[in-house]
């Protein structure tokens, strides 16, 4: 029987992902992220992401309350949270805050959970992110 990540509080899982921004940016992305459980099927993940972009930089910091309804082989999650985008090319740069929400699926193997997901990003416009990866469980809660 598979138990959900969510399932132990404490547990801890780290990994990294591939994006792209289909609508805003149009720009291929890579990162990492940090996934905390908590209880009652709630966990906070905390990722950052930079992007492929043709001058300059960008990256994004976010932060995700997300929730898993059930425990399940392949499980789906919901959850939202807050991002801080920093743009720079040369001499300028921008700073953009928003609200994020996500969905997706993940799935158990052992210790390891591939994953994808759809991010919708909200700062006054709308923009939406497919995001996959995979992420290694290293400490059970125990």
């Amino acid at each position: 029987m598979h138990a959900r990540f969510e399932a132990q509080s404490g547990r801890v899982g780290i990994g990294i992902h591939a994006a792209y921004n289909v609508s805003d940016l149009n720009e291929p992305a890579a990162g990492g992220h940090v996934i905390v459980a908590l209880p009652a099927g709630l966990s906070i993940y905390p990722a950052i992401r930079s992007y492929v972009v043709a001058s300059g930089s960008l990256w994004r910091v976010s932060t995700v309350l997300r929730w898993v309804p059930k425990a399940a082989a392949l499980q789906p999650y919901v959850g939202v949270g807050a991002y801080w985008t920093r743009s720079s090319a040369g001499a300028v740069s921008a700073t953009d805050m928003g609200v994020l929400d996500e969905v997706g699926t993940e799935f158990l193997i052992r210790k390891l959970q591939p994953f994808a997901e759809v991010r919708l990003l909200k700062d006054g416009a709308v923009s939406a992110e497919l995001a996959a990866g995979i992420r290694l469980v290293f400490s059970d809660g125990h």
